[in-house]
């Protein structure tokens, strides 16, 4: 069976995430276009989940956001020191996810350390907050402030997921078929 549009919309925005090559992904969704897939959410939370791939939706003034993250990946980045430091300084406690909620509906958008739950490097994440978005030394998925040449990798890596992504729904597969090819 084809891909429903809930499934096409998360295969495509989280293409490098779905592939395991990258920690996390968004999708902003209108909440009139939520309220329509509600259904379809709870089928694509288990089809990702037995990959080892969880969804969170975040709610924000203007509309619903899907996080879709690797649990374990998450983990992994949130533990590095410079990570940790970006998120006391928001005022994050134990609980990433409420306090991310709170700062999302605080800032009315994209709170500047969402990147670090996306899989950014969180050195690129203290030099965006740090220079206000200016003087980065590449521009790609993010500002790149470190390690350019790390960057241009992972920014290939990812172009190179969203094709593949893009060639396997081309061809019919299923959600769950390329989550066991992938």
């Amino acid at each position: 069976m084809p891909l429903n549009a809930l499934e096409k919309l998360v295969a495509r925005h989280c293409a490098a995430t779905i592939l395991g090559e990258k920690t996390g992904s968004l999708v902003r969704v209108s909440w009139a276009h939520y309220q329509d897939h509600r259904h379809a959410l709870q089928a694509l939370r288990s089809v990702l989940l037995a990959q080892g791939v969880s969804v969170r939706v975040f709610g924000t003034p203007a509309a619903a956001l899907m996080y879709v993250y690797r649990p374990e990946l998450l983990k992994k980045d949130l533990r590095d020191h410079q990570a940790r430091e970006i998120l006391a300084r928001y005022g994050y406690g134990p609980d990433v996810f409420s306090s991310l909620q709170n700062r999302l509906m605080a800032t009315g958008g994209f709170p500047h350390e969402i990147g670090l739950f996306i899989g950014y490097p969180a050195q690129d994440v203290a030099g965006f907050i740090d220079h206000g978005g200016a003087n980065c030394i590449l521009t790609g998925c993010w500002k790149v402030y470190h390690d350019a040449d790390r960057a241009r990798c992972l920014f290939c890596t990812y172009s190179k997921c969203r094709e593949r992504m893009n060639r396997l729904i081309e061809r019919g597969m299923t959600l769950s078929d390329i989550l066991r090819s992938a």
